[in-house]
């Protein structure tokens, strides 16, 4: 349902155009295939349009309950979020910054947004540096 559903240490999304995504358009995150990292992972001049919820997400994930018993993750950190466009997310923000720590998010154009707002970033993001400048 999404277009990226990425985690790991090191990794890129680049160059990408996704276009009518009924869910996340790329989501970096610490709990995809089993993963419990999501470290140093970059998206890059990526174009994301029509989205059913966020455009871009950072999502670090501290714990699950399966069955009873939780799973702890890894704490996100420096993730870079640049150069993208998100275009009419509509069930969703044009950015979302969900925890971790030393993210880079900058340079990226969000527009016509419909249910949320652009930017979203939760309390557990406070060492994240945004920067995000009209081009």
């Amino acid at each position: 349902m999404s277009g990226f559903w990425a985690s790991g240490n090191g990794g890129h999304v680049q160059n990408c155009r996704l276009t009518s995504i009924w869910a996340d358009g790329c989501n970096l995150n610490n709990v995809s295939l089993g993963a419990t990292i999501g470290n140093n992972i970059t998206s890059s001049n990526n174009f994301i349009r029509g989205t059913g919820d966020d455009a871009h997400a950072i999502n670090s994930v501290n714990y699950n309950d399966n069955n009873g018993t939780r799973y702890y993750y890894t704490r996100m950190s420096n993730i870079t979020v640049v150069n993208n466009t998100s275009v009419a997310p509509w069930g969703g923000k044009g950015q979302a910054i969900y925890g971790g720590a030393g993210h880079l998010v900058a340079n990226n154009l969000i527009t016509d947004t419909a249910r949320y707002i652009g930017l979203g970033v939760a309390n557990s993001a406070r060492t994240a540096r945004i920067s995000n400048l009209p081009r």
